[in-house]
């Protein structure tokens, strides 16, 4: 099954269903991200890359999930 019809299904059962959307939420960070960082390696991508220091910020919103990275210069010092 697709993820939205799973998402569906499980609408019923709201702890159940809101796991599902954290684990999606995590799954497209860890994709959103263009680099390699400790045990996190991507051989597309085998270098650091600063832009992405900082925290990633999912937001779910009718029943979509947005991903963001929020800058920290603090890391840069």
């Amino acid at each position: 099954k697709k993820i939205e019809n799973i998402e569906k299904d499980l609408n019923k059962n709201t702890i159940t269903y809101a796991k599902v959307i954290i684990a999606k939420a995590m799954l497209l960070s860890a994709l959103n991200r263009k680099e390699s960082r400790g045990a996190h390696y991507m051989q597309e991508y085998p270098n650091l890359d600063n832009r992405y220091l900082g925290k990633s910020v999912a937001v779910f919103s009718e029943g979509k999930i947005d991903i963001s990275i929020e800058v920290n210069n603090n890391f840069l010092l």
